[in-house]
């Protein structure tokens, strides 16, 4: 049996590395994985 991703999860955009869109944000702030 091939498993198959749930359809809320095709529904996601796609990921792109390094872009970072917030609706009213103009400049937003990026963490690294490591930070908190």
């Amino acid at each position: 049996m091939i498993p198959q991703p749930r359809s809320s999860m095709l529904e996601l955009p796609e990921y792109v590395p390094g872009e970072s869109n917030l609706k009213g944000i103009v400049d937003p702030i990026k963490l690294s994985s490591n930070e908190s």
